[in-house]
């Protein structure tokens, strides 16, 4: 079973721990928010988070009081640092974060940053992923089969199948994309899970890998992922935190 990594999200304003919390939650994030420094620093002695996220509005405390106290506590969690402005990051960095970004968060940035941190589940995930709820068609030598998904990514999908086709099996994908259609595309079994008898950790099913994506194809997969994991923030939101 996958294990979400626990993330320390540090800022004043409700809204930026809101929104962004929830996108973090969308990427397979555990996200315990704080308001200040204080409670960053109890939150850390507590737990051992995978990631430490401070916002642009730490009002008690600065950048470098906050990382001499997380050192004084052993904590080694990597910490990524959100900036109003570009001219902050050298300064972030000498006091000790290992990456910064600037706010609105781009949330490709925020992808390759935490990717680059090992701070995903897998260590490092080359594309964005999200969970997919949505039926969709398979063919597979003239059968066409209805299935659930499960996760979608720029890279392929993972379908729940009771008896799924095996590893190397290939298929036709019909992907329903909402009001933007429907995404033909061919697709590989890459690894398959069974149903376990002993403990329920997943659904059994079967990764596939998009062959043969076209430019097109990988714009319009691409938008149609970040619009899953953020559109209706996007719209949401009162002030720039988070942008596409």
């Amino acid at each position: 079973m996958e294990i979400r990594p626990t993330v320390i999200l540090t800022d004043s304003s409700e809204s930026f721990l809101m929104y962004l919390s929830i996108l973090l939650q969308r990427m397979d994030f555990e996200v315990l928010p704080s308001a200040d420094g204080p409670s960053l620093i109890k939150l850390s002695k507590a737990i051992q988070p995978g990631l430490i996220i401070l916002g642009p509005d730490i009002l008690d405390m600065n950048a470098k009081q906050v990382m001499t106290a997380l050192q004084q506590e052993d904590c080694h969690a990597p910490v990524l640092a959100i900036g109003e402005e570009v001219s902050a990051e050298q300064g972030l960095r000498d006091a000790g974060c290992h990456e910064f970004l600037t706010k609105p968060i781009d949330i490709e940035s925020l992808h390759k940053v935490l990717s680059d941190l090992r701070a995903t589940p897998e260590g490092q995930r080359q594309h964005l992923r999200v969970s997919f709820h949505s039926q969709l068609t398979l063919t597979k030598d003239e059968q066409i089969i209805k299935c659930q998904g499960i996760t979608l990514s720029e890279g392929g999908i993972f379908i729940r199948r009771k008896c799924p086709f095996p590893q190397g099996s290939r298929l036709q994908i019909e992907l329903p994309l909402g009001t933007e259609g429907i995404l033909f595309l061919d697709g590989e079994v890459i690894y398959t899970k069974q149903l376990s008898k002993d403990q329920f950790n997943s659904p059994p099913g079967m990764a596939i890998r998009f062959m043969n994506l076209i430019d097109d194809d990988r714009d319009m997969l691409k938008a149609h992922i970040k619009h899953l994991l953020a559109g209706d923030l996007l719209e949401e939101q009162d002030e720039p935190i988070l942008m596409g």
